[in-house]
């Protein structure tokens, strides 16, 4: 039962995880596209001067 079972809970996994990666990168390529009020230390607002806090 096992040889049967591990397949599909690996290929289940696969999918996930891929799922997970696709999730990641859309919301991550919406932060760089759409930082406003939103800043973390990697991003920096050239209207605003250097990174951190400049407000």
């Amino acid at each position: 039962m096992i040889r049967k079972v591990l397949p599909w809970l690996m290929a289940l996994t696969f999918v996930a995880l891929v799922i997970y990666a696709v999730i990641w990168f859309i919301d991550f390529n919406h932060g760089l596209e759409h930082p406003k009020g939103n800043f973390d230390d990697w991003q920096c607002n050239p209207d605003y001067g250097p990174c951190g806090l400049s407000e």
